[in-house]
């Protein structure tokens, strides 16, 4: 049983396990396994009381980011049976000792993986992870000591009742010092302790200058950078409601307005959108007399209609061209541009084209038989041209030795 510690409390921590192959003798190792082959599976016991509990394998490469339940095989090669296996924060949250257990693929021995999960860190060269490591010192440099010559050490600072050595020792007599002025007032106080000494001070001083600066600062970014006659010139993008009142205004301020506006009284409007009247009466009256006129000479263009309305003679014209692609069997065909799809001449059409008053149809049948198709009894005075099926006779000739037709014989 393979055994590893990791400190408790690691994240994303990975194993590698081998795995062997039960079919050998020599304990090779088995590959070719993966995440997802078949019955393979991955149990973990932690301590002396816990439950087994599966880790659900994922798909993982080698150099891949951790991932809960990643496996993947090394290399089939020159690390035959070894995988890495990606363990979940779970399993190593708390010390104790966790059983890791994979099993039930083809050949595969099962592999157990013992692992010591530890509070210390043995690779932490400083404490080793600890935050205090206890000790019962008996000697101080080789010689033994006992509660009573650490004592002795009490009047130069040290209190073995709290186990330190205090920075400021009080003696038993008070000698008063001598030498020099006593300073007082407020321009010879030192506070030199607590949150308010020096040094306090002064980085809260620094903090009240620094805040003062950035305001003063930002106020003057909204500033202009210089006054216009003694004032700011400065552009108004908005108003609060009733605040120009006539008060407020200069005497001129009706007059600076209309100067940008049109002056033109009530005949200039008329005149500027071409309005002959003032009466608006006249002008529509003027407006249907003049639609009147084009309607009259539209309808004068276009005759009076045969019917009720111009819409009835439509109807009736719709009505007609219906019959006519009835009677001649293309209702419903839709011709293209420049094409004739749609149109079909009648069996019989044909029948009226005539040739020395034989069908058409007829005639080129029996020129076709004669020409290209297959011909019985050459050379012996009758011969039989078949159709262009090869089998329906269309004509039978009778002919000299010179080849000349002397009879011949239709067969429509």
């Amino acid at each position: 049983m393979s055994k590893r510690e990791i400190l408790a409390g690691a994240t994303d921590q990975t194993v590698d396990i081998f795995i062997q192959d039960s079919s050998s003798t020599t304990g090779a190792g088995l590959a070719g396994l993966a995440f997802n082959t078949a019955s393979l599976a991955c149990y973990y016991r932690k301590g002396a009381t816990g439950s087994a509990t599966q880790l659900t394998l994922a798909t993982q490469t080698v150099g891949g980011a951790h991932s809960d339940g990643g496996f993947v095989e090394i290399q089939a090669t020159n690390m035959k049976g070894v995988y890495r296996l990606d363990l979940s924060d779970t399993i190593v949250a708390s010390a104790g000792m966790v059983t890791i257990y994979l099993y039930g693929a083809t050949n595969m021995a099962p592999c157990v993986l013992e692992l010591e999960i530890v509070s210390v860190d043995k690779f932490n060269a400083t404490n080793f992870g600890l935050s205090l490591v206890p000790a019962n010192v008996t000697q101080l440099g080789g010689s033994a000591q006992s509660a009573t010559d650490l004592k002795d050490f009490a009047d130069d600072g040290y209190d073995p009742s709290t186990n330190k050595v205090q920075g400021v020792v009080l003696v038993d007599t008070l000698t008063t010092y001598t030498g020099n002025t006593v300073q007082t007032g407020d321009a010879y106080a030192i506070v030199n302790s607590g949150t308010h000494g020096n040094a306090a001070l002064k980085t809260l001083i620094d903090a009240v200058d620094n805040f003062v600066d950035t305001e003063i600062s930002d106020i003057q970014s909204r500033l202009p950078a210089s006054l216009i006659s003694g004032r700011m010139d400065s552009s108004v993008g908005a108003m609060a409601a009733n605040v120009m009142t006539a008060a407020a205004t200069a005497a001129d301020y009706v007059t600076e307005l209309q100067a940008g506006l049109s002056t033109l009284d009530a005949a200039g409007v008329r005149s500027a959108v071409g309005l002959a009247s003032a009466n608006l009466d006249t002008q529509l009256g003027l407006i249907y007399g003049v639609i009147d006129t084009e309607v009259g000479a539209i309808y004068s263009r276009i005759g009076a209609p045969a019917g009720a309305s111009i819409a009835a003679d439509i109807a009736a014209v719709k009505a007609e061209t219906a019959a006519i692609l009835d009677d001649t069997g293309t209702s419903g065909v839709v011709v293209a541009a420049a094409s004739k799809t749609g149109y079909a001449l009648v069996a019989t059409g044909l029948d009226l084209c005539l040739i020395d008053g034989v069908a058409f149809r007829s005639a080129i049948q029996y020129v076709c038989a004669s020409v290209i198709g297959k011909v019985s009894g050459a050379g012996t005075g009758t011969e039989i041209f078949k159709g262009l099926d090869g089998t329906t006779t269309r004509a039978t000739v009778t002919v000299d030795s010179s080849g000349n037709r002397s009879n011949v014989v239709y067969v429509p």
